[in-house]
This record gives structure tokens, C-alpha cells and sequence, in this order.
């Protein structure tokens, strides 16, 4: 394997991607009727809430992507970043999803990472075969189920 990092955006679902809109006009319209109709000061806490979820929506939108090295799984989901040595990668699960746990994904069927003894992580890479490819080119232990 060569020392080079490669790169896997994130896939986006039609459900994610209608829930970030629809957060984000109805915040819209909650934040005119607000304004419209009460005394803006004491509101303000609701409106910023209102105003800070649909931006941090977006940015798990837009910034959610994986990237392996020779030696590391890197997530980043918005703030949320993370590493995995890929040595303690036991298996990983192909076109399915985990509905309870640690999920930076914008999307179902994606991939579960088991790594550790008893951690799982899901990820949503935009080519499932591409991804799992790259990982067996570093590490052809790896088991896939």
C-alpha cells in the first residue's frame, strides 16, 4: 500500500437530506412568526436555538467524510472527529445499517466497522466496494460479513 491518504465523501439519503430542509424552512418560518408576534427579548433563547440547529444540520450535511492512511481510519461528521487504528479493525459489514450506536453517516445502507474487542461504528461512504477495497489493500486480515 502507498503512504497516501485517500478520501470518501459521505452518501447523502433523499430522507436526510429532506429532514436538513425541512429543519431548515420550518425554523425559518418559526423564527418570523416569533419575531412577528412577541417581544424579541424574550425570546432570544428560542431564536438562537432555532437559529444554530439548522446551521449545525448543514454542517454535518457538507462535513461528513472518512479518509484512510496506512495506518489510521479517520470521521469527521461536523465537529465530531475521530480515529480508528486500522490494526484493531476486526470486520466490517457491508450494505446494512445500524440503527442504534455511533453513526457519523448521512445514509442507510452503509458500513459497520468492528473494531476493538466489542466497538462498532456505522459509516455511509458514497462507494461501499470502494471503501471496503481500500481497506483490504492496507489490511487483508480484515474479515468481511
Amino acid at each position: 500500500m502507498s503512504e497516501r491518504t485517500i478520501y470518501f465523501k459521505s452518501r447523502k439519503s433523499l430522507f436526510f437530506s429532506m429532514v436538513v430542509l425541512c429543519m431548515f424552512l420550518g425554523n425559518s418560518v418559526l423564527i418570523y412568526t416569533l419575531f412577528a408576534n412577541a417581544n424579541p427579548e424574550k425570546t432570544q433563547l428560542i431564536i438562537s436555538i432555532l437559529i444554530i440547529v439548522p446551521f449545525a444540520m448543514l454542517w454535518f450535511y457538507f462535513k461528513t467524510a472518512y479518509s484512510l492512511s496506512p495506518t489510521t481510519f479517520t470521521y469527521q461528521t461536523g465537529p465530531i472527529k475521530g480515529q480508528i487504528p486500522i490494526a484493531d479493525i476486526r470486520s466490517i459489514k457491508l450494505n446494512t445499517t445500524l440503527w442504534v450506536g455511533f453513526k457519523p453517516a448521512t445514509a442507510t445502507k452503509g458500513i459497520i466497522i468492528y473494531y476493538n474487542t466489542y466497538d462498532e461504528i456505522y459509516i455511509s461512504p458514497k462507494d461501499n466496494t470502494a471503501f471496503k477495497e481500500a481497506l483490504l489493500s492496507i489490511s487483508p486480515s480484515i474479515t468481511v460479513l
